[in-house]
């Protein structure tokens, strides 16, 4: 066949294969839909995502921005995308050995809470 475009093995053109989505048009599918966000928001079990949880989300992002085209296809075409983004989200936040924790959330459990006695207004006493 003239012209046509192979991916993963795949004739792009022809009956029975899903039409063609690059790795850019699943990710913007992925962000149109809320799945990265509303996961991590259920692993968390939180209703608002702080900034540690957004850093979290950006992780997952750039994970798939980087992770191999056919394989990111072949999850989106058979549905699994969802399963494969909750493992990637539940392995990143609950992990010690994560580059998340190592990255975000080993600092925050070893500082001491900082208590602010006072705020300085500029004058001085």
């Amino acid at each position: 066949m003239v012209g046509a475009r192979t991916v993963c093995g795949d004739t792009l053109r022809g009956a029975g294969i899903f039409p063609y989505m690059d790795r850019e048009k699943i990710i913007q599918d992925i962000l149109n839909d809320g799945l990265i966000e509303d996961t991590v928001r259920n692993v968390a079990r939180v209703s608002v995502l702080n900034n540690e949880l957004l850093d979290l989300v950006q992780d997952v992002y750039m994970l798939l921005l980087t992770y191999d085209e056919c394989k990111l296809r072949h999850l989106h075409e058979t549905g699994a995308m969802r399963f494969f983004i909750a493992r990637v989200v539940i392995n990143q936040y609950r992990s010690r050995t994560s580059p998340f924790y190592g990255r975000y959330r080993r600092f925050a459990d070893r500082s001491d809470h900082i208590d602010v006695l006072e705020v300085y207004d500029g004058n001085a006493d």
